[in-house]
């Protein structure tokens, strides 16, 4: 029960990370892009 208790939580952790770190990279790349529309036009 533990050790399921602690994979899940291992398991929870991966998924967050994973998920923050797509987040961030697409907010980068949007604030990027948005700032290229700007200097260009």
């Amino acid at each position: 029960m533990i050790i399921g208790k602690k994979i899940t939580r291992f398991f929870y952790f991966f998924l967050s990370c994973f998920f923050f770190r797509y987040f961030f990279i697409s907010l980068l790349f949007f604030c990027f892009f948005n700032k290229k529309k700007e200097f260009f036009t």
